[in-house]
């Protein structure tokens, strides 16, 4: 970053700022989308040539190809633009676009930018939140077994210890691990009680020679689906079931 009036040099400095849509603060569930924007002014008399922006992906999101406005220099992670040319006093703007994937370490998603080079001005940091989890799920398994009249059948079955806001649930199945191959299979939702327990949903319609996944929806009393669980899996009928306590979580 330099300035562009050599017979009179001036320290070359920006103000930058970062804003989100949701806003800083916001719960945030899997899939949601957030739209990031790096404001830039030059804060000098002078303009400023080859201004760098640089930003990263935040863990626990993933970038919407094509999203970064203007064209990036390179990127996605980290995400790099250069603004060849910063007049006094005028605002500039860089922004791009993340798809929320899930929970992870931190508990939130951060993200803050980092502009010039010399010297480097970061921005504001923006934080989103997920949305609290409203049961505690203790176990998630599927398991094989045969009716009385000798039919097949997978149990599949999930112990709460507590509820809150819960509406209900929703089973999916797939006949491989994928879960955006996975399919609805439980007519409607299986209510909550209200304060947890063992529930059990019975599938008399798994053939007997295939592997099947399930994953567990939790529905709030809004509609929305709050979380996920799974896979819980089973292999055909005479190989051991394969049982997944306490499986990773999406949200």
């Amino acid at each position: 970053m330099t300035s562009s009036n050599r017979s009179h040099y001036e320290v070359p400095y920006v103000v930058a700022a970062k804003t989100a849509v949701p806003g800083t603060g916001a719960i945030v569930r899997t899939g949601d989308l957030i739209t990031y924007t790096i404001w830039v002014t030059a804060a000098s008399s002078v303009p400023l040539l080859n201004v760098p922006i640089t930003d990263s992906i935040p863990t626990g999101t993933s970038y919407v190809t094509g999203s970064a406005v203007p064209a990036l220099v390179s990127g996605p992670n980290p995400l790099v633009w250069n603004l060849a040319t910063m007049q006094p006093g005028v605002p500039y703007s860089v922004s791009f676009s993340v798809i929320v994937l899930g929970e992870n370490e931190t508990g939130g998603i951060l993200n803050i930018a980092y502009v010039g080079n010399n010297p480097v001005t970061p921005t504001n940091e923006i934080v989103h939140f997920f949305a609290p989890t409203a049961i505690e799920l203790t176990s998630f398994t599927a398991r094989r077994g045969i009716t009385v009249g000798g039919g097949p059948i997978v149990t599949v079955g999930w112990v709460v210890a507590s509820e809150a806001n819960t509406l209900g649930y929703r089973l999916f199945r797939s006949e491989t691990n994928d879960r955006g191959s996975a399919a609805l299979v439980t007519g409607g939702v299986i209510a909550a009680t209200g304060t947890g327990g063992s529930y059990a949903w019975v599938d008399a319609a798994a053939a007997t020679d295939r592997s099947y996944s399930y994953w567990l929806q939790e529905i709030a009393l809004d509609g929305s689906t709050v979380n996920e669980y799974g896979p819980a899996s089973v292999g055909p009928l005479g190989v051991t079931p394969i049982r997944l306590y306490l499986p990773s979580i999406r949200r």
